[in-house]
């Protein structure tokens, strides 16, 4: 021996970004979805970005659109509460998000064309029950694809599904796609190119698109919250129903759970912003009733109003949760 220690080449380490998409419209629920309590003390959103954070698999992003003000708000309390730390998650702005999914795509690719990733896993936000451990078994699988694989993802019976993780050679062409088209269509339409990583029939592939879907997935994740107190209004001023009837025709309407309306009002008006208020109108007196408003709102399906004066964001992220959970409270329990 001469002394010399051999040279042994070491893997470069890969460059890693996790985007989840959060910026849609929840067209579908009628108030902004991922904003609803997941568990006691986290939404939707925030317990996706919590798990990505979690899974230690390098920088991550969540691509916001749709009420971007309100997720913002939302991340800087989860991060204040130490579900993650601040500097660990960026937010991204998608301009476009009226436009479909694949303008999400491309905002997430760009980021990660930026950064010179090497890898990136694309998440919906909408899936609560993908796991730490699941994401770290795509990361693994894929640092070890052979040649010739670009991408590797969840799979279900040989289908492939989301999430999945796709290397810089799909980056411009994922960039590409229009629509509301995720990643899964082109990953498809190369599968040749993609390892599938069996997960198996489960929740995880589950996502929330409508209320009963929602209040499957709180019920799976151990629901603990306490209904709020709801101060319910017998004859309310006709302004107040003339603003829901207003609400009930926006697009999208901002319905809650079956038969249910949020309404926000001025703050100008007599009604405070940490008060939950409310009205039945099928128990409202007659002469209300009669009122072409009333008669609108019941003709639409609408037979509980909750009203808030909510100004700032944090006031109003308050108000959609104590009126979701007065709404799973009827349900759950």
């Amino acid at each position: 021996m001469n002394g010399k220690v051999p040279f042994t080449s070491v893997p470069a380490l890969l460059r890693k970004g996790n985007a989840l998409l959060a910026a849609g419209r929840a067209t579908r629920m009628g108030v902004p979805k991922l904003l609803l309590p997941y568990t006691a003390d986290q939404s939707l959103l925030t317990h996706a970005v919590a798990t990505l954070s979690r899974c230690g698999e390098g920088s991550v992003a969540v691509i916001l659109g749709h009420q971007a003000a309100l997720f913002r708000e939302a991340l800087r309390g989860a991060a204040k509460d130490g579900l993650f730390a601040a500097n660990e998650v960026h937010c991204l702005y998608n301009a476009q998000y009226w436009q479909g999914l694949a303008t999400s795509l491309g905002v997430a690719v760009s980021w990660a064309e930026a950064q010179q990733f090497d890898g990136l896993l694309l998440l919906a936000a909408d899936q609560p029950f993908v796991e730490v451990h699941q994401l770290r078994q795509l990361w693994a699988v894929f640092e070890k694809r052979p040649s010739g694989i670009h991408a590797v993802a969840a799979a279900c019976g040989g289908q492939l599904r989301n999430p999945a993780v796709v290397d810089a050679t799909f980056f411009a062409p994922l960039s590409a796609s229009e629509g509301d088209r995720g990643a899964r269509p082109f990953l498809e339409a190369h599968a040749d190119q993609v390892i599938p990583v069996e997960w198996g029939e489960g929740p995880w592939f589950e996502d929330i698109d409508a209320w009963p879907a929602y209040v499957q997935s709180v019920r799976r994740g151990g629901w603990g919250g306490k209904p709020p107190e709801v101060t319910w209004l017998s004859a309310p001023p006709l302004s107040w129903l003339r603003q829901a009837d207003r609400c009930v025709h926006a697009d999208p309407a901002p319905r809650l759970a079956p038969g249910t309306l949020l309404v926000a009002v001025p703050k100008a008006w007599p009604i405070a912003a940490e008060t939950l208020y409310g009205v039945r109108l099928p128990a409202m007196a007659q002469r209300v009733q009669a009122l072409p408003e009333t008669r609108e709102l019941l003709q639409q399906g609408v037979d509980t109003l909750l009203f808030s004066a909510a100004q700032t964001a944090a006031e109003k992220l308050a108000f959609v949760r104590a009126a979701a959970c007065w709404a799973l409270s009827l349900q759950i329990g």
